[in-house]
């Protein structure tokens, strides 16, 4: 069993980087950077709110054991 999460976890990883290797240079970095692109309006977000909603939960928190 744990082999075959090896093996998956291979072609997962590297079959998609080795396929793109074909082609132009820089073409990994922009895929990277595309993603990170992408994903920067939801971190943005999750932070803001994982913030305001720790503070106020600490507040209650200290309200009702108080």
């Amino acid at each position: 069993m744990r082999r075959q999460e090896n093996i998956t976890s291979f072609f997962a990883s590297y079959v998609p980087i080795y396929l793109l290797s074909g082609f132009n240079p820089g073409i990994i970095t922009a895929l990277i950077y595309g993603q990170k692109t992408a994903e920067l309006p939801t971190q943005l977000i999750t932070n803001q709110v994982t913030s305001v909603v720790g503070i106020k939960l600490n507040e209650l928190f200290g309200k009702k054991k108080s």
